[in-house]
């Protein structure tokens, strides 16, 4: 099977760029003599010509105006993979991707990326908005560069840093009894409807857990996947949402009211890294930026 050197394409990509033999030469720095044996090797190695000689000139065969357009296509890759090479080192390329829950995607994400996105013009960010259990597994799987979750999480084959507290508050609409209260307590949220986690997950857990403490067993009436479903359900008064602060700071309901939850049930929020693996620069850069937002 006759193939081609990547330097009998790059003759043939110079001379069907530049037209002539000589100006191909020159822009590869090579000899006029040098150009033309490789030129003729390749055609040796195809079994066929790809210039016609007529008048001093090279005419491209129709075989080569077929050829031209694959062999172009490779060559520009490749200049565009050192492009990205020289730019990783400055940071000015590259792709990041980072797993999240919605709370801190809309917060802490979304500060960090305001600056981080202005300083690093040209590098992709991919985000996956998942579940809190989830993000863990995609670090672990290399399937994201950093995640953001909160505590609880399993720690295997993982590193975690705290980046921001944040705790639980009771989201209301317009005209609810409980909004005389300055602050809400269990026993204050006793027969109204709630909204929130299901025991199962770090937020619900913690919220039953502060019943029993005081005696009462009350189980969620709507059950969520995340914060900002939650709240939405408030909204359209289908009870007392339970959800983490870092959602009610994102402005998208400015129109509901909150209260802090008394006794303070805190959350951390967290970085989570691959323990066995360093960060790439891109990575080290924006987990620079969301330590500095806290």
């Amino acid at each position: 099977m006759s193939k081609l050197s990547l330097r009998q394409m790059e003759i043939f990509r110079a001379i069907m760029r530049s037209g002539t033999m000589t100006a191909a030469a020159q822009s590869l720095g090579i000899t006029q003599p040098a150009a033309s044996r490789l030129l003729h090797h390749a055609e040796d190695q195809l079994g066929m010509l790809l210039f016609e000689r007529a008048n001093g000139g090279l005419q491209a065969t129709p075989e080569a105006k077929a050829l031209f357009p694959e062999v172009d296509r490779i060559f520009s890759d490749i200049e565009y993979v050192q492009r990205v090479a020289e730019d990783l080192p400055r940071l000015r390329a590259g792709r990041l991707h980072i797993a999240t829950i919605p709370s801190m995607a809309i917060t802490v994400v979304a500060r960090a990326l305001g600056t981080f996105v202005q300083r690093h013009p040209g590098v992709t960010i991919s985000t996956s908005t998942v579940l809190n259990f989830e993000v863990p597994e995609l670090v672990i799987n290399r399937r994201a560069d950093l995640g953001l979750a909160f505590m609880p999480i399993p720690a295997h084959g993982i590193d975690v840093e705290e980046i921001a507290q944040t705790q639980i508050v009771a989201v209301l609409p317009d005209g609810h009894p409980l909004l005389e209260k300055a602050v809400v307590t269990p026993p204050d949220l006793t027969g109204y409807p709630l909204i929130s986690f299901s025991n199962s997950l770090p937020i619900g857990k913690w919220i039953e857990t502060a019943f029993q403490d005081f005696g009462i067993n009350q189980p969620m009436a709507v059950e969520v996947g995340n914060s900002f479903v939650a709240c939405a359900f408030a909204r359209a008064g289908s009870g007392v949402a339970l959800v983490d602060q870092l959602a009610t700071e994102s402005g998208v309901f400015a129109d509901l009211h909150i209260r802090p939850v008394e006794p303070r049930l805190s959350i951390s929020a967290v970085m989570v890294r691959p323990q066995e693996h360093r960060l790439s620069m891109l990575a080290e850069a924006f987990a620079h930026e969301l330590r500095k937002d806290h």
